[in-house]
């Protein structure tokens, strides 16, 4: 409740509110990397680091990456699946129209040493 609020009330001193929103991206960037249960490195959401985001859709994507030398993910986030596609050695069309988003999955690429 409070957040929402807090929100709204920025929305209304759009200088502030962008202040705000710059240091929130400054430091979602800054986030380190960990390793995660399936082997590759990501900066995400806990449950991604943890290995715990989406079982069913990851297992899923991991039997599909066996039979295909190409993945195309739209919507990627921060990557997710494109690093699960990029362990598995296929090659990637990652679409995400959020430059942070964007951002966060380069920089989740570079840390495994993948382009």
């Amino acid at each position: 409740m409070f957040h929402r609020l807090l929100l709204s009330l920025l929305r209304h001193f759009p200088l502030i509110y962008s202040a705000f929103r710059g240091a929130y991206q400054h430091k979602q960037l800054k986030r380190a990397h960990v390793i995660t249960p399936l082997g590759f490195r990501l900066s995400g959401t806990p449950d991604m680091e943890s290995g715990e985001f989406e079982p069913e859709e990851t297992k899923q994507v991991t039997e599909l990456l066996r039979e295909v030398s190409v993945f195309i993910n739209v919507g990627a986030n921060v990557g997710y699946y494109v690093c699960l596609a990029r362990q598995a050695e296929a090659k990637v069309v990652a679409i995400e129209p959020l430059e942070l988003n964007v951002q966060k999955l380069l920089r989740n690429l570079t840390a495994n040493g993948w382009n």
